[in-house]
């Protein structure tokens, strides 16, 4: 019975595939290595598988978390090594297929990667009633188109080049006559360079200010009051004694 490819866009020309049936590996753990892997390159889905095998880098759980310890750096985490080991086998055998269709090997991506749940059969002797894990798992990977992006990039990159050129080009056209230059160029001044500046203002500096006298505000008049009238008598100042007019002998003889 020829097995079913759950992907629709297989093209044998660009395309190669693979497939693991009835691997003894646990669904759940392929299932979140499968999410892991998936739209990577070959080359960094091994390395990958292979830091999880050594348990440098855990693989991170996202759905089936129940019981998964803490990982620093990514959460919910594990060490599927069993799981890891059969699928980095089956993707050395699905890059060995590429090889054989003459694909490039060098940049090959998964395009697609699933895990599929096998039938469960009973285990016999000492693991009576229990059941064993059993994971189909297909892989399917195309070949990149890195050199076909470097190649549409360059072309780009010299229309840039070739616009930025024209746009210097541009102000070089003169359009107006020259008159109207001239009368334009008129009113522009270029702008004085710093040490002009400078020079410009330091004799500014230099000039001594006039110095500004400042008058003093006229005293008003003190208004004289008059003085008060003294309560003392003043003495009455001694009176002169003329001298009596001196008689003549006529006179004398008269009077007696």
């Amino acid at each position: 019975m020829t097995y079913k490819y759950s992907s629709q866009t297989y093209n044998k020309e660009h395309m190669a595939k693979g497939i693991g049936v009835d691997l003894a590996i646990s669904t759940k753990s392929s299932i979140e290595i499968c999410n892991r892997l998936r739209k990577k390159s070959v080359a960094r889905a091994k390395v990958i598988l292979q830091d999880a095998m050594d348990k440098k880098v855990p693989i991170e759980f996202t759905r089936f978390t129940n019981g998964a310890g803490h990982k620093r750096g990514i959460g919910a985490g594990r060490f599927p090594v069993n799981a890891a080991r059969e699928i980095l086998a089956l993707l050395k055998n699905v890059e060995a297929n590429a090889q054989f269709k003459g694909l490039n090997t060098s940049n090959l991506i998964i395009e697609h990667i699933s895990a599929q749940n096998a039938g469960n059969q009973w285990r016999y002797g000492r693991h009576r009633r229990r059941k064993m894990k059993k994971t189909h798992i297909e892989v399917v990977v195309k070949e990149g188109k890195k050199e076909e992006k470097k190649t549409a990039a360059k072309p780009a990159t010299e229309k840039k080049g070739e616009g930025k050129k024209v746009e210097t080009k541009k102000p070089e056209v003169k359009s107006a006559s020259p008159k109207a230059v001239e009368k334009k160029a008129e009113p522009v001044k270029a702008a004085p360079k710093a040490e002009e500046k400078k020079a410009a203002e330091k004799p500014k500096e230099d000039k001594p200010k006039p110095e500004v006298k400042k008058e003093a505000p006229a005293k008003k008049p003190v208004e004289e009051k008059p003085a008060a009238p003294s309560t003392e008598k003043k003495e009455a100042a001694p009176k002169k004694e003329t001298p009596a007019p001196k008689q003549t002998k006529e006179e004398s003889t008269k009077n007696d």
